[in-house]
């Protein structure tokens, strides 16, 4: 059970929502600057800095063996969420949505490459306290699954520094933060903080038993000296056996990715149907049809309501946005749709944004 520990923060409901971050609790017995825009960032990556306190690797791997090491666990995870939680965003590029984390001053998220598709595109930000701002995605590593991007709004926003260094041990204690099941605007809460262990490393990969589910995707692993070391990649075998990019592959890439390059294949790009709304009774009421698109092909318009998706009944804010997400750009949809009260069913091709 240790190797699942969760550290929750309190929330209305699901999706990383506003509100000024509050020290989480522990889910298990006994119980976590920026100024605007500053000119360019470094070509490379900054040093990896002392851990907020005594190393990581000081900490006993194993199981606690009795309450004192078991608070001195806990309090380490409470300094820890203190300094990483304000970082941790959720992002939004078109349909696709996950998490990231911000590690410079002048606003560079870093995320993974299935959650921003390809560079240039804009994307929305969602700082843990629910201020939203604005950026726009640069390089992708699709081979790696490896992305950055940078909020281009100004403001102060709160950060941490790349980890990677150091080896990483087998059995380490690690924390995962993200907006597990994405962000919801209209019920807002801060990101959710959880406990794992390393359970192997490679030079691609860190994978680890820290709970993480969709809506996580791109968001940061730390140790326990409150570093950044990985980046959540995929889920494998269940929520709790998963994979994460390691801090040495955005440190050998930095520059590319912050130019902007893409490269490792074709890659993924996020489909596209090109309407804007809102769930309302009985679906997802389109209040905008975007020219030139494949909802407007098929000729959707203002005013319906989607109410099911191949089948499956579009219910809640982000069910429409997901459900596109698991498909590529060239799929047919199966569309119901009420339109003034009568039913129709419609199929457009999903088709890359423009």
């Amino acid at each position: 059970m240790w190797s699942a520990m969760v550290l929750r923060a309190r929330h209305p409901r699901r999706r990383p929502r506003p509100r000024p971050s509050r020290l989480p609790v522990l889910a298990i017995p006994l119980a976590a600057l920026l100024p605007p825009q500053a000119p360019a960032t470094p070509p490379n990556p900054p040093p990896e800095p002392p851990p907020i306190a005594r190393p990581a690797e000081d900490l006993p791997r194993s199981i606690p063996s009795g309450v004192e090491e078991m608070l001195e666990l806990e309090e380490r995870i409470r300094e820890v969420a203190e300094v990483v939680l304000p970082a941790t965003v959720a992002l939004r590029v078109g349909f696709s949505q996950g998490s990231g984390v911000i590690v410079s001053e002048d606003g560079i998220v870093l995320t993974a490459a299935h959650v921003t598709g390809r560079p240039g595109q804009p994307a929305l930000v969602w700082l843990a306290d629910g201020r939203r701002v604005r950026g726009r995605t640069l390089g992708v590593n699709y081979l790696l699954d490896s992305a950055m991007v940078r909020i281009t709004d100004e403001g102060d926003y709160p950060f941490v520094r790349l980890g990677g260094a150091r080896e990483i041990a087998l059995g380490e204690w690690v924390l995962a933060t993200g907006h597990r099941g994405g962000y919801d605007p209209a019920s807002p809460r801060p990101p959710a903080l959880r406990m794992g262990r390393i359970q192997g490393t490679t030079g691609r990969w860190l994978r680890t038993d820290s709970t993480i589910i969709n809506g996580d995707s791109g968001g940061p692993l730390f140790d326990l000296g409150g570093r950044l070391i990985g980046i959540h990649s995929r889920i494998q075998y269940g929520w709790s056996a998963n994979f994460h990019v390691p801090m040495r592959t955005y440190r050998q890439s930095w520059d590319r990715l912050l130019a902007g390059e893409s490269w490792g294949g074709r890659g993924w790009e996020p489909p596209h149907l090109g309407v804007d709304g809102r769930i309302g009774e009985g679906g997802y009421r389109i209040e905008r049809v975007l020219e030139d698109t494949p909802a407007a092909r098929v000729g959707l318009r203002a005013g319906d309501v989607i109410q099911t998706l191949n089948g499956e009944v579009i219910a809640g804010h982000w069910d429409l946005g997901d459900l596109i997400s698991d498909h590529r750009p060239g799929d047919e949809l199966v569309l119901e749709v009420l339109r003034e009260g009568q039913p129709a069913v419609l199929r457009p091709e999903l088709a890359v944004r423009r």
